[in-house]
């Protein structure tokens, strides 16, 4: 059995326990039935997904208040999560509520019904808070990375340089902020893309990484990278990468290429750029 399949087995066990608990007790006991299920609604249920949504947000709010770079926000998946939160939990407080409130009709299919219907919808917002807690959910919205396998075999370029070297290269790229990222996990996924992408030889559809600087350090740069691979043409490297001046032309390269070379001394840019790929010479 699928885990996806247990969990719906997990739900329909339960509301057919408390289909047969609102049968049996709601006849007994009406004011008893209704205590025991809002009590149990109240910290089982809305009690548990307001633990957990605090302890997991509570230091990333303080954080941010305390204007401090927090890794912990993954806002791919936090600010789905959040949205479905601020509707779900008010709407199962809300319906909680109602059912403490209600009144018997006092005929006896008519209230197992009512009150079976409200204990059903407080089960299924309590489950989809639930759901926003499990890997599942956090696979739907978190970006794939490319991978080597899924770029195809269509090499344009070649590159000398090893997985580690390629780990130095973009490592120092964040390290002297020339390529950032907000969320640690995004950092990770890219750094994974950029390693593919230069070990499949294969660009991307469209450009994957902004480069912080202007079109004379970006053709520095491409000149670096050129030393060890093969076949990178400006075509293919604007591809990869974008800068501070957008989408780049491949005949700008060019043009601020042969304007670099006529400096006596390089930007400091090109000087840090010199750093990183002294490293794996």
């Amino acid at each position: 059995m699928t885990k996806s399949n247990l969990s719906l087995v997990k739900i329909l066990i339960c509301l057919i326990a408390i289909g047969l608990y609102t049968c049996l007790f709601i006849k007994y006991d009406f004011s008893i039935f209704k205590k025991v299920a809002t009590i149990a609604a109240v910290l089982g249920l809305a009690g548990y997904s307001s633990y957990k949504f605090f302890r997991r947000y509570a230091m990333i709010y303080a954080e941010y208040m305390a204007n401090k770079k927090t890794v912990l926000f993954d806002k791919k998946v936090d600010k789905p999560r959040i949205f479905i939160h601020s509707v779900a939990w008010p709407l199962m407080v809300l319906f909680i509520g109602v059912f403490y409130y209600a009144n018997a009709s006092g005929i006896f299919w008519m209230d197992v019904l009512l009150f079976y219907s409200f204990q059903v919808i407080i089960i299924l917002t309590f489950s989809l808070l639930n759901f926003t807690w499990s890997t599942s959910f956090e696979n739907r919205y978190k970006q794939k990375p490319v991978t080597e396998n899924n770029l195809g075999n269509d090499r344009e370029f070649k590159t000398a340089l090893s997985v580690v070297d390629l780990t130095t290269v973009f490592d120092g790229l964040t390290k002297y902020g020339f390529i950032s990222y907000e969320d640690h996990d995004e950092l990770i996924n890219a750094r994974k893309e950029f390693i593919a992408i230069f070990r499949s030889g294969v660009p991307p559809n469209q450009p994957r990484f902004k480069l912080e600087f202007k079109n004379p350090d970006t053709a520095y740069f491409l000149e670096k990278l050129q030393l060890n691979t093969s076949s990178l043409t400006s075509v293919r490297f604007v591809k990869i990468f974008t800068n501070l001046n957008g989408i780049i032309k491949p005949e700008s390269l060019s043009s601020s290429s042969s304007q670099a070379k006529k400096r006596s001394h390089g930007s400091r840019n090109m000087l840090k750029l010199d750093l990183i790929f002294e490293q794996i010479d």
